[in-house]
C-alpha cells in the first residue's frame, strides 16, 4: 500500500515539474518576445546597481516580484553572461584544438551557466513544497544572485591580454565568486522562507 502511494508521489510531482517546466518555456519565450533591449538593459544595468548597495533587499525584492520584469532582468544577465564565457573561450585559443574539441569547449561554455542556474533552480523548486514559487521567479533569484560570477566571467575575458594583468583579475574574480556563494545562500533563503 505504501509502495502505491509513494508512486501516486512520484506522479504528481513529475506532472508538477513537466507543468511548470511548460510554463517556464512558454514565459521565456514570451519575455524574449517583449524585450526591448536597449530600454531592458538601461533597467538591468540601474537595478544591477542597486544590487551592490542593498544585495539581500534586493533578492527580496526579486523574490516578490510578480510582474515578471526581475525575469527579464535574468534572462538578459544569463545572456551577458553566456556571451562573456564564449568571448573568454574564443580570446583564450579554443579554435587552436581540433575540430571536435572546440565545438565542445564551446557548447560546455554555452551550457554551463544555463545548466547550472537550472539545475539549481529545479532543486529549490522540488525542496519548497510548503512555499510554492514559481520557476521563473526561481530562476530570476538565482541568476540574480550570480551577479558577482557573470562580472568574473566578464573580467576573465581580461585575462588573455598579455602580461601580468592576471594577477590583479584573479583575486578579484575569487572575491566575486565567494560573494555569489553568500548571495546565492540568502537567495535561497529567500525563496525558502515560510
Amino acid at each position: 500500500m505504501s509502495e502505491n502511494n509513494e508512486e501516486v508521489k512520484k506522479n504528481e510531482t513529475t506532472e508538477e515539474l513537466k507543468k511548470e517546466a511548460t510554463n517556464t518555456v512558454n514565459q521565456v519565450k514570451d519575455t524574449i518576445k517583449n524585450t526591448n533591449i536597449k530600454e531592458d538593459s538601461i533597467e538591468t544595468k540601474n537595478f544591477i546597481k542597486g544590487m551592490f548597495s542593498k544585495p539581500v533587499s534586493k533578492l527580496k525584492e526579486v523574490v516578490e516580484d510578480n510582474s515578471g520584469k526581475t525575469f527579464k532582468y535574468a534572462i538578459i544577465l544569463l545572456a551577458i553572461w553566456v556571451v562573456a564565457v564564449l568571448i573568454g573561450k574564443i580570446c583564450g585559443g579554443v579554435f587552436s584544438l581540433p575540430f571536435g574539441t572546440a565545438l565542445w569547449s564551446l557548447t560546455r561554455a554555452i551550457l554551463s551557466p544555463l545548466l547550472g542556474i537550472i539545475v539549481l533552480s529545479v532543486l529549490v523548486l522540488l525542496f519548497n513544497k510548503n512555499n510554492k514559487k514559481s520557476l521563473t521567479t526561481i530562476i530570476s533569484t538565482i541568476t540574480i544572485a550570480k551577479v558577482p560570477t557573470i562580472f568574473a566571467s566578464i573580467l576573465l575575458i581580461l585575462n588573455n591580454i598579455p602580461g601580468q594583468i592576471d594577477r590583479l583579475v584573479n583575486p578579484i574574480c575569487s572575491f566575486c565568486n565567494i560573494l555569489t556563494i553568500v548571495l546565492v545562500y540568502f537567495a535561497i533563503k529567500s525563496l525558502l522562507k515560510k
